[in-house]
């Protein structure tokens, strides 16, 4: 699909995949509780480079910002 989508100016981003949990400090209950969790990374960019980004991570490998997501920005 990649391929095919050259010739209708259709560009794909391939990179590889892979699941290594981190360690993420969270606030549960008004407490911290820190546990190894899947991180999803994600940055924005503009015309001058690196604008930020944020991190969501959760205890399951598939990460898409449910409930149980922790929320962490960059900078």
């Amino acid at each position: 699909m990649a391929i095919n989508g050259l010739e209708h100016k259709q560009y794909w981003i391939l990179q590889k995949e892979y699941h290594k949990k981190e360690m993420v400090t969270s606030i549960v209950e008004n407490a911290l509780v820190s546990h190894e969790e899947y991180p999803k990374y994600s940055g924005f960019y503009g015309p001058n480079g690196f604008l930020g980004g944020h991190v969501m991570s959760r205890e399951f490998y598939k990460v898409h910002g449910q409930d149980d997501t922790v929320c962490r920005l960059l900078l």
